[in-house]
Protein backbone atom coordinates (compact mmCIF):
# COMPACT_ATOMS: atom_id res chain seq x y z
CA UNK A 1 0.00 0.00 0.00
CA UNK A 2 1.43 3.49 -0.89
CA UNK A 3 1.84 6.26 1.23
CA UNK A 4 -1.27 7.84 0.08
CA UNK A 5 -3.57 4.74 0.44
CA UNK A 6 -2.74 4.16 3.73
CA UNK A 7 -3.43 7.96 4.50
CA UNK A 8 -6.88 7.40 3.09
CA UNK A 9 -6.87 4.45 5.20
CA UNK A 10 -5.97 6.29 8.26
CA UNK A 11 -8.09 9.45 7.33
CA UNK A 12 -10.89 6.90 6.84
CA UNK A 13 -10.63 5.18 10.15
CA UNK A 14 -9.96 8.22 12.36
CA UNK A 15 -13.68 9.57 9.79
CA UNK A 16 -15.45 6.33 11.25
CA UNK A 17 -13.89 6.87 14.69
CA UNK A 18 -15.14 10.38 15.05
CA UNK A 19 -18.35 9.30 13.33
CA UNK A 20 -19.22 6.58 15.96
CA UNK A 21 -17.98 9.25 18.67
CA UNK A 22 -20.09 12.07 17.18
CA UNK A 23 -23.04 9.11 16.97
CA UNK A 24 -22.48 7.74 20.65
CA UNK A 25 -22.75 11.85 21.73
CA UNK A 26 -26.37 11.97 19.68
CA UNK A 27 -27.78 8.92 21.95
CA UNK A 28 -26.10 10.65 25.27
CA UNK A 29 -28.11 13.90 24.53
CA UNK A 30 -30.93 12.27 23.93
CA UNK A 31 -30.71 10.31 26.97
CA UNK A 32 -30.27 13.67 28.76
CA UNK A 33 -32.87 15.59 26.72
CA UNK A 34 -35.11 12.51 27.84
CA UNK A 35 -34.12 13.06 31.80
CA UNK A 36 -34.34 16.40 31.56
CA UNK A 37 -38.46 16.22 30.33
CA UNK A 38 -39.29 13.84 32.89
CA UNK A 39 -37.39 15.85 35.01
CA UNK A 40 -39.37 18.92 34.22
CA UNK A 41 -42.72 16.91 34.44
CA UNK A 42 -42.30 15.46 37.89
CA UNK A 43 -40.64 19.22 39.23
CA UNK A 44 -44.45 20.37 37.67
CA UNK A 45 -46.22 17.49 39.75
CA UNK A 46 -44.13 18.71 42.81
CA UNK A 47 -45.19 22.42 42.25
CA UNK A 48 -48.79 21.14 41.73
CA UNK A 49 -48.60 19.48 44.69
CA UNK A 50 -47.09 22.07 46.84
CA UNK A 51 -49.62 24.44 45.72
CA UNK A 52 -52.08 22.17 46.64
CA UNK A 53 -50.94 21.52 49.77
CA UNK A 54 -50.49 25.39 50.15
CA UNK A 55 -54.25 26.25 49.59
CA UNK A 56 -55.37 23.56 51.74
CA UNK A 57 -53.10 24.98 54.84
CA UNK A 58 -54.29 28.55 53.73
CA UNK A 59 -58.08 27.09 54.35
CA UNK A 60 -57.37 25.15 57.27
CA UNK A 61 -56.14 28.56 59.15
CA UNK A 62 -58.67 30.73 57.85
CA UNK A 63 -61.49 27.75 58.92
CA UNK A 64 -59.66 27.75 62.57
CA UNK A 65 -59.84 31.48 63.00
CA UNK A 66 -63.33 31.13 61.94
CA UNK A 67 -63.77 28.27 64.29
CA UNK A 68 -62.17 30.75 66.88
CA UNK A 69 -64.05 33.96 66.00
CA UNK A 70 -67.77 31.60 66.26
CA UNK A 71 -66.42 30.34 69.62
CA UNK A 72 -64.99 33.87 71.01
CA UNK A 73 -68.65 34.81 70.12
CA UNK A 74 -70.68 32.17 71.90
CA UNK A 75 -68.71 32.61 75.03
CA UNK A 76 -69.94 36.22 75.01
CA UNK A 77 -73.28 35.38 74.18
CA UNK A 78 -73.03 32.92 77.32
CA UNK A 79 -71.73 35.15 79.43
CA UNK A 80 -73.77 38.18 79.16
CA UNK A 81 -76.79 35.05 78.80
CA UNK A 82 -75.64 34.08 82.62
CA UNK A 83 -75.28 38.04 83.45
CA UNK A 84 -78.89 38.57 82.44
CA UNK A 85 -80.11 35.19 84.44
CA UNK A 86 -78.12 36.28 87.29
CA UNK A 87 -79.33 39.69 87.42
CA UNK A 88 -83.28 38.66 87.12
CA UNK A 89 -82.45 35.72 89.81
CA UNK A 90 -81.38 38.54 92.19
CA UNK A 91 -84.11 40.95 91.28
CA UNK A 92 -86.61 37.90 91.77
CA UNK A 93 -84.88 37.31 95.20
CA UNK A 94 -84.97 40.42 96.02
CA UNK A 95 -88.74 40.82 95.45
CA UNK A 96 -89.05 37.44 97.26
CA UNK A 97 -87.51 38.91 100.16
CA UNK A 98 -89.21 42.19 100.34
CA UNK A 99 -92.40 40.36 100.39
CA UNK A 100 -91.67 38.12 103.24
CA UNK A 101 -90.19 40.78 105.03
CA UNK A 102 -93.89 42.68 104.59
CA UNK A 103 -95.13 39.63 105.03
CA UNK A 104 -93.65 39.04 108.18
CA UNK A 105 -94.35 42.36 109.47
CA UNK A 106 -98.01 41.59 108.72
CA UNK A 107 -97.58 38.78 110.99
CA UNK A 108 -96.00 40.58 113.41
CA UNK A 109 -98.43 43.23 113.91
CA UNK A 110 -100.86 40.13 114.22
CA UNK A 111 -99.13 38.40 116.98
CA UNK A 112 -98.83 42.01 118.89
CA UNK A 113 -102.45 42.96 118.55
CA UNK A 114 -103.01 39.19 119.86
CA UNK A 115 -100.95 39.63 122.38
CA UNK A 116 -102.23 42.93 123.37
CA UNK A 117 -105.78 41.36 123.27
CA UNK A 118 -104.92 38.48 125.24
CA UNK A 119 -102.94 39.98 127.91
CA UNK A 120 -105.33 40.55 131.26
CA UNK A 121 -106.98 43.44 131.84
CA UNK A 122 -105.66 45.93 134.76
CA UNK A 123 -109.21 46.02 137.09
CA UNK A 124 -109.53 43.67 139.54
CA UNK A 125 -111.52 40.18 138.34
CA UNK A 126 -113.51 37.61 139.63
CA UNK A 127 -112.79 34.02 139.28
CA UNK A 128 -115.30 34.13 136.58
CA UNK A 129 -113.94 36.71 135.05
CA UNK A 130 -110.92 34.70 134.24
CA UNK A 131 -112.96 33.73 131.03
CA UNK A 132 -111.79 35.40 128.02
CA UNK A 133 -114.65 37.54 126.70
CA UNK A 134 -116.67 37.02 123.58
CA UNK A 135 -115.19 39.74 122.44
CA UNK A 136 -111.77 38.80 122.89
CA UNK A 137 -112.86 35.32 121.36
CA UNK A 138 -113.99 37.34 118.39
CA UNK A 139 -110.59 39.08 118.27
CA UNK A 140 -108.30 36.04 118.60
CA UNK A 141 -110.99 34.62 115.65
CA UNK A 142 -110.14 37.20 113.39
CA UNK A 143 -106.32 37.47 113.93
CA UNK A 144 -105.75 33.46 113.49
CA UNK A 145 -108.36 34.28 110.12
CA UNK A 146 -105.73 37.48 109.08
CA UNK A 147 -102.67 35.04 109.72
CA UNK A 148 -104.10 32.27 107.80
CA UNK A 149 -105.38 34.55 104.85
CA UNK A 150 -101.37 36.18 104.81
CA UNK A 151 -99.73 33.06 104.69
CA UNK A 152 -102.29 31.71 102.05
CA UNK A 153 -100.87 34.82 100.00
CA UNK A 154 -97.10 34.27 100.92
CA UNK A 155 -97.45 30.87 99.33
CA UNK A 156 -99.59 31.78 96.47
CA UNK A 157 -96.86 34.74 96.02
CA UNK A 158 -93.79 31.98 96.08
CA UNK A 159 -96.19 29.27 93.93
CA UNK A 160 -96.50 31.98 91.26
CA UNK A 161 -92.83 32.91 91.07
CA UNK A 162 -91.77 29.37 90.84
CA UNK A 163 -94.24 28.70 87.59
CA UNK A 164 -92.80 31.95 86.24
CA UNK A 165 -89.29 30.61 86.29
Amino acid sequence: MTKAQEATSAAQKTADEKADALKAADAKLAQAKQELASAESNLSAKQAALTTANETLAAAKQEKTADAQKALEADKEASAADKAAQSKLASVNKEAADLALTEAKKHLAILEALEEANEPSETPTTPSDNKPSESQNKSAFLAGIVALLASASLFAFGRRKKNEK
